[in-house]
């Protein structure tokens, strides 16, 4: 390694090397020659730039800003702090793939260029092999003859003057990116921001911008590219900024930009509910058009914005307005937002789904048919639309499906001509397509499973060959009826069938095979005070209101431009499908497609949602359920013991099952159901006794208690707001009063909206 160069002071210098200086204006410099004792001048090393912006949104230049935590290391080899870019920083970038990215550092005179990669380069080090010539490095330290003069240091561009940056203004015309067009002029971002009101009002400093507005700057003029200060600010969502724009004459629907915008419209596209609403306050029309002929409610459903959508037709706008391609907010939907989202809305909103375009006379789900929304796809079949419809090509959705090659579509689009009647099936075809029809095969299947094993079983045949072969027929029967004509959208047909015909055929062998076996008064008469007691809280489980939330239009209507106004239109509180505001422990129920209030879960077993209006017969069912098996069980012992010629104690247990199967098997199979039943049907009174006495909380907000901010969730335990101890959760639930001894607490849930933190007493959160 040849010698270090000394300085004409004396002391030892180091040149940085070639590749920082590289592609910016500097091409032959080989780089500056920096005495070593200034390398380590504190003042030097760490001292941040003095006209230039340390830090902020400004600060992001042509080149690469330093990264955040970054070290550098000094020329002593110690670390020093993270390098701060200066205003030179943006054009010193490497010119080859052993360069190091450098930065530039000024101080007064002492301004310099010096490196951010490490001792290697700021002692003159190049690139990574250390080479001395190429792109690739600067070259290491260099032997000079004694004395010799250090070649001067390459200075950066200088300040641009206040005439040339008075030129440079319209080139800060608020654009989002902020790398200067002009670079030649190394103006720094500072004076920038102090200059222009384009870039100024971006970064919400209002008082700078009233500053300027005071002093006589225009709030209409627009910038070169047609762009006025409201649109910035309506763009970035500086509300403080557009009510003074607009209290100083600014015109609240000026059209701008490429696309000869209004501000409403650049809210919209952005998504800014809070824009939007601030913005119709002062008097913004939705209904204008940009240069691509969309209205706001149409770019709101092309970018899935979905509260603005549900505000603008609350404050008027048609659901079915037509842009001018003749695109309806749903086309646009379905063609762009692959979501169940705002198409859910807007057929909430009834909108018409088989509305054709202008030109191409497609209508929403050929639009999702070309982009292959098979969300939206689902729900427009849901809805009706017609599925035959065809446009100006004499094209349907079926036929593009089928030029997309797309399996899943062709499927569910021939499936839904199937089920309004088209292409002449056969019985069995239509019979596949009556969802009524399916429902019914899916509810009495059960029965027949049920009855059919058990008579297998009972047959008095001794050939187990042969009845295996009847259950491989059994099992056939059942596939076929399942592929056929199970229908899994119906998720509660099939679990309902299940308990409807386990309950039928123990009824039957109760009658049948008990009835004579065992005493009316101890036995049969409690059994039949169950029974009722259960038929009763089953049918107000299954068809009872379990608390669903309804509202007129109006209302809907009236609730969304409320929550819009008060910036509470967030879809934790407010339902897109219901379109109403969800109450404290409601939920929405994707079975039943309503809202619930005190929603605990979708129960198979009773085909319906246990909320606040059918809780409490839901555990009234589920108690007479458990003592219903409990007495089939006891019955189905008594028989066997009356019956059958075997004794637990005299033959021990594997005997006894086997003696007791071959005595009465269908009174096994019996059995066999009552204890499959019993274990989920205890297991399940427990829990949901647990969770209402000692824990005072749903099954859906156990199960989501992180979500909601009012309930305290650790590792082990779950502390609820609406827990008031043991026995005053069991009173408020099933609200006990004992001829006036007890005075529950009964809320409406389904009117009771917000719960706050008790800030004084500090007892928690209470229903105000």
């Amino acid at each position: 390694m040849a010698a270090p160069q000394v300085a004409e002071d004396g002391s030892r210098g180091s040149r940085i090397g070639t590749a920082g200086f590289a592609g910016v204006g500097y091409p032959d410099c080989q780089g500056p020659r920096v005495p070593a004792a200034r390398l380590r001048s504190p003042a030097l090393v760490a001292a941040p730039p003095q006209d230039f912006p340390r830090e902020g949104p400004g600060y992001r230049l042509a080149g690469r800003p330093n990264p955040p935590g970054s070290q550098r290391l000094t020329a002593a080899g110690g670390q020093g702090p993270p390098p701060r870019g200066g205003a030179h920083a943006q054009s010193l970038r490497p010119a080859g793939p052993g360069a190091v990215q450098q930065s530039a550092l000024s101080r007064g005179p002492a301004r310099h260029a010096r490196t951010r990669a490490g001792t290697r380069a700021l002692l003159g080090g190049g690139g990574r092999g250390g080479g001395t010539g190429g792109r690739g490095g600067g070259g290491g330290d260099r032997v000079a003859s004694g004395g010799a003069r250090a070649r001067p240091r390459a200075r950066p561009p200088p300040r641009p003057s206040p005439a040339r940056v008075k030129r440079f203004l319209p080139a800060c015309s608020g654009r989002r990116d902020l790398t200067p067009r002009w670079r030649t002029a190394r103006m720094s971002t500072r004076a920038k921001r102090a200059a222009c009101p384009f870039s100024i009002q971006r970064y919400g400093i209002y008082e700078r911008c009233r500053e300027l507005v005071e002093a006589g700057y225009d709030v209409r003029q627009p910038d070169k590219e047609n762009v006025t200060l409201l649109h910035w600010a309506a763009i970035n969502n500086r509300i403080d900024l557009v009510k003074y724009y607009i209290s100083k004459g600014a015109i609240v629907d000026q059209l701008g930009g490429d696309l000869n915008s209004t501000p409403l419209h650049w809210a919209t596209r952005q998504g800014h509910l809070s824009m939007v609403v601030q913005l119709m306050k002062y008097g913004a029309d939705p209904s204008l058009i940009d240069g691509e002929g969309c209205s706001c409610i149409h770019l709101a459903a092309q970018f899935g914005h979905t509260s603005i959508v549900a505000y603008l037709i609350a404050k008027g706008q048609d659901v079915d307005m037509m842009d001018q391609n003749g695109m309806t907010p749903l086309m646009w939907a379905a063609y762009r937002t692959h979501s169940v989202d705002p198409t859910r809305l807007l057929l909430t909103f009834n909108v018409s789904v088989n509305l054709g375009d202008k030109y191409h006379k497609n209508t929403a789900l050929h639009w999702a048919v070309l982009a292959g929304n098979t969300t939206v796809i689902s729900l427009l079949l849901e809805a009706g639309a017609n599925v035959d419809a065809q446009n100006i090509k004499g094209e349907s959705a079926l036929d593009l499906a089928k030029q997309r090659k797309n399996v899943w579509m062709i499927n569910h689009l021939q499936e839904a001509r199937q089920a309004k009647g088209y292409d002449n099936p056969s019985f069995l075809r239509k019979l596949k397509a009556d969802k009524e029809f399916r429902q019914k095969v899916m509810l009495g299947t059960p029965f027949l499973v049920i009855w059919l094993v058990g008579f297998i079983a009972d047959l008095n045949i001794d050939s187990w060959l042969i009845k295996g072969l009847m259950y491989g027929g059994v099992w056939a029967t059942v596939q076929f009826l399942s592929k056929s004509f199970f229908d899994h959208s119906m998720h509660s047909a099939l679990p309902l069938g299940i308990y409807l015909a386990t309950k039928f055929w123990m009824y039957v062998t109760w009658f049948f095979w008990f009835w004579n076996d065992l005493n009316f008064l101890f036995i049969h008469l409690p059994f039949l005070a169950n029974s009722i007691a259960l038929f009763y809280n089953f049918g107000k489980s299954w068809k009872s209101d379990p608390g669903i939330i309804k509202a007129t239009e109006e209302q809907k209507k009236k609730t969304i431009v409320e929550l819009a106004e008060t910036g509470s239109l967030d879809l934790s509180i407010f339902c897109s499908t219901c379109l109403i505001r969800k109450p404290v422990r409601s939920k929405h129920c994707g079975v039943c497609n309503r809202c619930i209030a005190k929603f605990d879960h979708h129960c198979p077993w009773v085909g319906n949602c246990v909320g606040a209006g059918n809780h409490r017969y839901f555990m009234g069912y589920l108690f007479f359920l458990l003592f219903m098996i409990c007495w089939m069980i006891y019955g189905c012992i008594s028989y066997w013991g009356l019956h059958c010629e075997t004794s637990y104690t005299k033959d021990g247990f594997w005997t006894y099952i086997t003696q007791i199967a071959t005595c009465s098997p269908w009174m096994f199979w019996m059995f066999l159901n009552s204890v499959f039943h019993f274990m989920w049907v205890a297991v399940l009174l427990m829990c949901q006794m647990y969770q209402i006495s000692c824990l005072g909380i749903t099954t859906n907000e156990r199960m989501n208690a992180r979500r909601y901010k009012h309930f305290k969730v650790t590792t082990t335990s779950i502390e609820s707001p609406f827990n008031h101890g043991c026995v005053r959760n069991i009173i408020d639930f099933f609200e006990f009063r004992c001829c006036g001894l007890f005075r529950p607490v009964i809320v409406d849930w389904t009117r009771q909206y917000t719960i706050e933190y008790d800030q004084i007493s500090g007892s928690g959160y209470q229903l105000v």
